[in-house]
This record gives C-alpha cells, sequence and structure tokens, in this order.
C-alpha cells in the first residue's frame, strides 16, 4: 500500500490492531510530507482495513481535517 501523507500522522489497523503508526500522534508536532511504502500482512484478506490520520493544521488553516479521522 502506497500512502502520501501531507503534514499528517498516519495509522494502519486490520481488525482494529495496529499494524503501521508513521509517528505519534501529537498534534503540536507538525510531521512534515511523507510517503510511505507499507506491506500488508500476510493474513489481511477477509479483514477490515481501517486508516486514522491526524493533521495538527487546523481548519481554516487547510484544505483538509483537524484532528483524528478514522476511514
Amino acid at each position: 500500500m502506497l500512502i502520501k501523507a501531507n503534514h499528517q500522522t498516519v495509522r494502519l489497523l486490520l481488525d482494529d490492531r495496529e499494524f503501521f503508526a508513521s509517528g505519534s500522534h501529537d498534534p503540536a508536532k507538525n510531521p512534515g510530507m511523507a510517503l510511505f511504502f507499507v506491506p500488508l500482512p500476510e493474513n489481511y484478506a477477509g479483514k477490515v482495513l481501517s486508516m486514522e490520520v491526524v493533521s495538527p493544521i487546523q481548519a481554516g488553516q487547510a484544505l483538509c481535517c483537524w484532528g483524528i479521522y478514522r476511514l
């Protein structure tokens, strides 16, 4: 899986179990831009994949969201 993050941290979960985190979800820190290549676990088939995205940039300052969002 290829993820492009623009001033966001990312967590990936498989059936609510974390298997990737790009950094801490500290809203006081700006993680900058990043590109992540994340291999999926071998047992991913049939499970729910969730992604949590956190941005330290508050609404009105960016085109995206602020806070923790689960997709």
